[in-house]
């Protein structure tokens, strides 16, 4: 009888451990692509041009935020940069940020402003969060509350407002949508020199865009385009 009893014990034992390395597991790689989903809503970031990127998980504070870094492709400056960027909460199908806040170019920031920028330490403020859910394809559908916008002619009507030729649009990156519908894109323009224009539009394909300066005031350029389209954040 107490053998069987200590086999059992080892069993349980053994299925206890399994079980709870499966569930490190899984929450180890929730993490990871809670910080991909992430990086993919920083605008300028595109996952797809560097499928090496490199993430780190830096700190935690006392209420769950993360801060973490990227070494990944920058469109704007057409290389790899180092970025770092506050995950104010997520879950298992996005995560929650203080929306254009949230980031810095490390060249033209620290740590302890973003800190301060993001409440580090201090209790969840969920008001002023905003959610961003798997990738830009997903949030058009099931984001959007408005009809989706055909980014084939939102391209044509940022050619026919700048003068640029269609041409010599060498790159597009979808950025994000807010609940309205309001698109972010980003075009890479090659004509005697490289530009880089962050472009919003809404539904009745209205223009409002500006060519990106790489600075200490980038996230704010974004920002404040984005005011102009009469953005939703949350």
């Amino acid at each position: 009888m107490g053998k069987i009893l200590l086999i059992s014990l080892c069993f349980i034992l053994t299925v206890s451990i399994i079980f709870g390395f499966v569930a490190f597991l899984n929450k180890a790689n929730e993490k990871f692509n809670a910080t991909i989903i992430f990086f993919e809503f920083i605008p300028g970031v595109s996952s797809n041009e560097q499928p090496g990127s490199i993430y780190e998980h830096l700190q935690k504070d006392k209420y769950g935020r993360e801060l973490v870094k990227g070494q990944v492709y920058f469109l704007p400056t057409n290389k790899v940069e180092d970025i770092y960027a506050i995950i104010q909460k997520y879950d298992d199908g996005g995560v929650y940020i203080y929306e254009d806040n949230n980031y810095f170019i490390a060249e033209y920031g620290n740590i302890e402003d973003l800190k301060a920028l993001n409440d580090w330490n201090t209790p969840l403020d969920e008001t002023k969060m905003s959610y961003k859910k798997g990738s830009y394809e997903s949030l058009q559908v099931k984001k959007s509350n408005q009809t989706e916008i055909d980014m084939t002619l939102m391209l044509d009507k940022f050619a026919k407002k700048t003068g640029i030729s269609k041409d010599e649009i060498t790159y597009e990156l979808n950025i994000d949508v807010d609940v309205k519908g309001n698109c972010l894109n980003m075009y890479v323009h090659e004509g005697d020199t490289r530009e880089v224009y962050a472009v919003v539009c809404d539904n009745n394909y209205n223009i409002k865009y500006v060519i990106v300066e790489v600075n200490e005031n980038y996230p704010k350029q974004i920002a404040n385009l984005k005011k102009q389209i009469g953005w939703v954040y949350g």
